[in-house]
C-alpha cells in the first residue's frame, strides 16, 4: 500500500546548504504556499537533502533559476 507525505520546507529533517533566505510573504496571494513560507537561493552551489526509507520520491513544485 503506497504511503504519502507532505514536506515542507521548514521541516527540519531537510538540510539545506548554501545560502538560502526564507520568504514569509506570500508570491502568489492566489495560490499561498503551504505554511506561508518558501525557501528561495541564488546560489549555483546551493543543495537541499532530504533521507528517507523507499523505492520512489517526487518533487513536483521544483522551479530551475531563471
Amino acid at each position: 500500500m503506497p504511503q504519502y507525505a507532505l514536506i515542507d520546507d521548514t521541516d527540519p529533517r531537510l538540510v539545506y546548504t548554501g545560502n538560502w533566505y526564507l520568504l514569509q510573504t506570500p508570491v502568489n496571494a492566489k495560490t499561498p504556499e503551504y505554511n506561508g513560507t518558501v525557501h528561495a537561493t541564488n546560489d549555483p552551489t546551493a543543495t537541499v537533502s532530504f533521507n528517507f526509507r523507499g523505492s520512489f520520491g517526487a518533487t513536483p513544485f521544483v522551479l530551475p533559476a531563471n
